[in-house]
């Protein structure tokens, strides 16, 4: 996979500063550490943080530069922020709580983007869980709003590409899917760019269900580990199996299909489609997948992706 231009900072990494990070313990079984130098130790450890933090908030400066001469405003890009925390995982595995190294990642690069490219808004279109899952998400620095009115989410989404609504996950045969009203708009095609959460805490009320972040016009990015979304329009009398059947005849691993029965008065139905893959929005099988169907698969909407979750409870290794 290629590699992406950093939108916050650069991951590089140097080797560490023995005379700071060297931690040690006692030289002996019976000698006692001296609290008040390993609180200097420490001390020094933070102070090369801050300045650490310092240079990264240049570089993303730099990004901020780079991408408005390139005439690209949008600055929230899930892949990329998926193989940074993926990245800080890999290397504090075991030192640090995972939950914890990506709260400290997205703060970093929340504070970024709020300070350089101008912020985000996110609409919340949910309970009070929602809202703290949006927060934990998303962290503290982007402005946060309840709105449950999809006239007023679809105009908002069109009007500012920096807007992000939260919704719940969908959910199979519900009457009236939020999904679906995101089809047929003015404007740029809303698209599911991340799930919420990234990382599923262990015991947690936040990995239940979870919830998805919605954007107008993003362009699909690859993270290295990836889900897409399909929705698939076919006739009434095609069925859910013979939709999912043409998709895995076409290399794809389909993992959950949600249903939208239309009324009876219309003669199509509506399936939204999750695929173990990353999958462009010009991938030629799309096509494919619709021409095999013989005419009952009327058309496939690409309705995004997002970052494969991290599983809190499978990476935690602490204790």
């Amino acid at each position: 996979m290629a590699a992406n231009v950093p939108d916050d900072a650069t991951t590089g990494s140097a080797p560490p500063d023995a005379a700071v990070t060297g931690v040690g313990g006692p030289e002996r079984p019976g000698d006692a550490p001296d609290l008040a130098e390993i609180r200097t130790r420490i001390d020094a450890i933070d102070a090369r943080l801050c300045d650490l933090i310092r240079q990264r908030t240049a570089l993303s400066r730099q990004v901020a530069v780079a991408k408005k001469v390139q005439g690209n405003s949008r600055p929230f890009r899930p892949a990329r922020e998926a193989q940074i925390i993926r990245t800080m995982v890999a290397r504090l595995q075991g030192e640090v709580p995972v939950l914890s190294v990506a709260r400290i990642w997205r703060e970093l690069i929340a504070g970024a983007i709020e300070a350089h490219q101008g912020g985000l808004t996110v609409l919340v279109c949910g309970d009070g869980g929602l809202w703290d899952l949006s927060r934990e998400h998303f962290g503290s620095a982007p402005k946060l709003e309840h709105c449950m009115d999809m006239p007023v989410i679809l105009r908002r989404l069109r009007e500012n590409e920096r807007t992000i609504v939260v919704m719940p996950m969908p959910l199979d045969d519900d009457p009236a899917p939020w999904w679906a009203q995101m089809l047929d708009v003015d404007g740029p095609q809303p698209r599911v760019i991340a799930r919420l959460p990234f990382v599923v805490p262990p015991t947690s009320r936040m990995a239940q269900g979870g919830a998805v972040a919605v954007a107008a016009g993003a362009e699909p990015e690859a993270s290295g580990d990836d889900k897409s979304l399909l929705v698939v329009e076919f006739d009434r009398d095609y069925s859910r199996a013979s939709v999912a059947d043409g998709l895995r005849q076409a290399g794809w691993m389909v993992r959950d299909l949600m249903s939208w029965r239309a009324p009876e008065t219309s003669p199509l139905n509506r399936v939204l489609v999750e695929l173990d893959d990353f999958i462009a929005v010009d991938d030629a099988r799309l096509e494919r997948v619709r021409e095999a169907a013989r005419g009952h698969i009327h058309r496939i909407v690409h309705f995004g992706g997002f970052p494969a979750p991290l599983d809190g409870t499978r990476v935690e290794r602490h204790g």
